[in-house]
């Protein structure tokens, strides 16, 4: 597949997961509270929803999370006797059971229930078309369907659909052709699967979805996923819940030429959001891997992002748990308002990223985080490597970088450093180099008459140095870079060595 923008294919991308995990073990070795230097401040964040000048919601607000998920999502129990049964055959469909209606190879589903669906149907369709406060699921068992003018499953009315992958079952979803014919042209129909309504997929069989026209899997309000294995390959979009998208489990492989997981509803206040508390992905993508018109937060889970223009995007993203690796040809993580003409780093102060348990790793050829506001460091791990550009930084803010707790080991180009903010509550040390450093260069900061509070192995050449864990206390340290040793006198919230940063 053709990607449209520069992409960055890494050959450890298999071991990052490892490299995080070993480097921060091995910072959080001390196990000691968080350092001196406390200015005692509050740094704000802004979670309220922004209004235009019409007054009406960018969807920016901070969305509910307390039930993300339903017993109901959850649930792949169904039964055979009380099922519809719809029986591809070829070029022909055969049903077992009321509630839908069959013209040649298109069935559309028109009563609530269960319809069990096997077998293979060549340019054919599923509708599902009933009250919007009708139920539906659809038991996928060995499922095969082909369309080559519009969605293999098309959702047009309904309160929820839910879609069941059968245990042990294999299904199979594409679309042929170069363009989808609109019957009704207010749906714009543009993915293999497509729904005007709340969308759940659950189970524990498998999905392969081949988007060849235009995107896999789209939702124009809720998508969730709560089980299931699914490898997605889009021209397009690979997975698009407009209100929300939603992960409780999973094992996703997506190929996508455009963004992978989006949310993009920016009318509403409290949408356009991605919530991730499991699942375990394989990102590879010439756009944005994760891209939300509102807040991305990241709960557990793993996601492997092995290609990509940027990584996490959203007004606001909070990691508060899970894996995190990312290779990205620009910024790794952008908060933003993705607001045409707004770029660089322009203060918006209701943009933040913030970390707060977890491990992450990002490789990047822009900012390894930029966030138009703060960043804001809580807990877990956090590696930058990168950039080697003095256009960027490996930490990028429109206002200040504050560290409360955990660790940081980030090393990139000097020309837009900025050191952490004094109203960090956990020592720092903030490091310029006169020269650049090459790649596969060992950095350990280490107490006097100790070992090593932290060290990491950056991959790429660097002059700036972010170092921060809670073992670094007042105190004589030096700070090793190859055969370089720098002594230091930490005394203060940031100690700063070397050059001026901004």
């Amino acid at each position: 597949m053709a990607l449209k923008k520069p992409t960055v294919l890494m050959s450890i991308a298999a071991v990052l997961c490892l490299l995080v995990l070993t480097a921060c073990s091995k910072a959080d070795a001390s196990g000691e509270s968080s350092g001196t230097g406390a200015k005692g401040k509050t740094v704000q964040i802004e979670t309220a929803s922004k209004t235009d000048d019409s007054g009406s919601a960018a969807g920016k607000a901070e969305p509910d999370y307390s039930a993300m998920f339903t017993e109901r999502d959850m649930r792949t129990s169904w039964s055979a006797g009380s099922a519809t049964k719809i029986l591809l055959e070829g070029e022909k469909i055969r049903t077992k059971g009321g509630g839908l209606s069959v013209s040649g190879s298109t069935a559309v589903i028109e009563s609530g229930g269960t319809y069990y669906i096997s077998g293979t149907l060549a340019d054919g369709q599923i509708i599902v078309d009933v009250s919007d406060k009708e139920k539906i699921q659809l038991v996928l068992d060995g499922a095969h369907i082909t369309c080559s003018c519009s969605a293999c499953i098309l959702i047009k009315r309904a309160d929820k659909v839910f879609v069941t992958l059968a245990d042990g079952s294999e299904n199979d979803l594409s679309d042929t052709g170069d363009e989808y014919l609109q019957s009704d042209e207010s749906m714009n129909v543009d993915a293999v699967v497509f729904s005007k309504s709340d969308l759940v997929f659950n189970g524990t069989g498998s999905l392969t979805v081949e988007a060849g026209y235009h995107d896999a899997i789209v939702s124009k309000d809720d998508l969730k996923f709560t089980g299931g294995t699914y490898e997605i390959n889009a021209a397009d979009k690979g997975i698009v819940g407009k209100d929300s998208l939603r992960i409780r489990d999973g094992s996703f492989s997506i190929v996508s030429e455009d963004d992978a997981l989006v949310s993009n509803n920016d009318e509403k206040a409290g949408k356009g959001y991605i919530y991730a508390e499991g699942g375990d992905f394989s990102i590879t993508t010439g756009d944005g891997a994760v891209r939300a018109a509102g807040a991305v937060v990241i709960r557990g889970g793993k996601i492997d992002i092995l290609q990509s223009y940027e990584g996490l995007e959203g007004h606001t993203i909070d990691i508060e748990g899970g894996t995190v690796s990312i290779v990205s040809a620009d910024d790794g993580f952008n908060a933003s308002t993705d607001t045409p003409g707004v770029g660089g780093n322009e203060v918006e102060t209701s943009c933040y990223i913030r970390l707060a348990g977890g491990s992450v790793y990002v490789n990047a050829g822009g900012d390894g985080l930029d966030s138009n506001g703060t960043i804001l460091m809580e807990g877990g791990c956090l590696i930058v490597d990168g950039p080697e550009n003095d256009g960027n930084s490996a930490l990028d803010t429109g206002t200040d970088i504050v560290i409360r707790g955990g660790t940081v080991l980030a090393a990139g180009s000097a020309g837009q450093a900025k050191a952490p903010s004094e109203e960090s509550t956990q020592n720092s040390v903030f490091y310029l180099s006169s020269h650049i450093i090459p790649g596969g260069t060992e950095v350990e900061l280490v107490r006097a008459g100790r070992e090593a509070v932290c060290s990491f192995t950056p991959s790429k050449n660097w002059s700036c140095l972010i170092l921060s864990d809670p073992g670094i206390k007042e105190g004589a340290y030096t700070l090793r870079a190859g055969d370089e040793q720098i002594r230091l006198e930490v005394s203060s919230a940031v100690t700063s060595a070397g050059g001026a940063g901004k």
